[in-house]
């Protein structure tokens, strides 16, 4: 006999087939194109930032003059589109 629901199935059940951690990966991709402004972390350079986020090092320094490139510091704040 077959069971229609639970198990181990990483599967949803909205019937697409695509598996849940799939669907939370292009979720978080789409909310950080979205994002107009990053937090830096301990060990981010602005080019680990600019690729996470889908820019540049260069917009990123034009967007924000006042950053240091070579004294990023966890908790600044990183502007990333206007």
């Amino acid at each position: 006999m077959l069971s229609s629901g639970g198990g181990g199935s990483d599967e949803s059940s909205s019937g697409s087939g695509e598996p849940a951690s799939d669907r939370s990966r292009r979720r978080e991709r789409r909310r950080r194109a979205r994002r107009a402004t990053y937090t830096v972390r301990a060990g981010d350079t602005l080019g680990s930032i600019a690729r996470r986020n889908d820019t540049s090092v260069d917009r990123i320094e034009e967007l924000s003059p006042q950053l240091d490139s070579q004294a990023l510091t966890a908790g600044q704040r990183v502007k990333l589109r206007e």
